[in-house]
């Protein structure tokens, strides 16, 4: 999916989505803690990601998450964009088809009137609610940002105005989902571009597909992903040089995470903490703190 084109709002947004904004992958409606919202393991102040989004560390170590007290805590940026504060984790999740439209179409600055928004347009989504959208140009087409060209009144009323939205989500179950239909809906996933019709998820064909894709990542996993096959595969980044057991390049010690920033001791690959003290990165909502727990 591609986000190019938004305002700075909007790439905050990308930001929380990176983890699961595969073709066919769920999206919300899953607890969202600081590493998931994150795909960036320089940023984020936890551990590295096993790409199912698994805890791959099974029951053992303690790792930097993010608790929230309030809905308020769960901000991005000073916008609500939906989640709320379940069990002290920042949760995602929609109502309805339109709030997985707002979500995916970077729908999250709030306005009054156009001044509001610059560079895009001031529209009403429903029920009086402002928000900011990219209009069409001679300069910008929706097909540019893979978004559709849809009609909505602008916040002040009168004739409506062309801006571009992601339809392709539907909400079901509480979840923003984009379940693949064919091979043709993964083209712009490689190496994972094949449509496992029975989940709804892209995921790759073979070793093959994945090693045409990169050579560092010539692994099909049994969880449809591409992964990395031995230590050798994992020398991009001295942080993270050993493959694990669930294809992905971890640390190997403690002063692994300590220079990548993302805890100070290493379980099984992974980045975790000893104490809050430890999760020394960038928070992705406004109002939570830091914790070093298990999962």
């Amino acid at each position: 999916m591609t986000y190019t084109g938004f305002s700075w709002a909007a790439s905050a947004l990308v930001l929380v989505l990176a983890a699961g904004c595969n073709g066919g992958h769920d999206v919300t409606g899953n607890v969202i803690t600081a590493a998931d919202a994150s795909d960036s393991q320089a940023s984020a102040p936890m551990t590295t990601k096993d790409p199912t989004g698994a805890d791959p560390t099974g029951d053992d170590g303690t790792f930097c998450q993010e608790e929230c007290a309030a809905d308020a805590d769960c901000t991005l940026m000073g916008a609500d964009i939906g989640f709320t504060c379940v069990d002290g984790r920042c949760a995602g999740g929609c109502a309805d088809d339109n709030a997985c439209i707002q979500m995916f179409s970077g729908w999250i600055m709030d306005c009054a009137d156009q001044a509001g928004c610059p560079g895009q347009v001031c529209v009403d989504i429903g029920g009086g609610v402002g928000k900011c959208a990219t209009a069409p140009s001679d300069f910008l087409m929706c097909e540019t940002i893979m978004q559709d060209e849809i009609m909505l009144p602008p916040i002040e009323g009168g004739a409506e105005i062309a801006v571009c939205a992601n339809t392709d989500y539907t909400c079901k179950d509480g979840q923003c989902t984009n379940p693949c239909e064919a091979d043709a809906d993964c083209m712009l996933f490689p190496g994972q571009n094949k449509c496992d019709t029975g989940t709804g998820q892209c995921v790759c064909a073979d070793d093959a597909a994945c090693m045409a894709f990169n050579a560092d990542t010539p692994t099909c996993t049994a969880n449809g992903y591409c992964g990395c096959a031995d230590d050798s595969n994992c020398t991009a980044d001295a942080n993270y040089p050993t493959c694990t057991s669930n294809n992905f390049c971890g640390c190997a010690s403690d002063d692994n995470c300590v220079a990548a920033g993302t805890g100070d001791k290493c379980f099984d690959g992974s980045c975790g903490c000893s104490a809050a003290g430890a999760c020394m990165g960038t928070k992705a909502f406004d109002g939570t703190m830091f914790v070093c727990e298990g999962f």
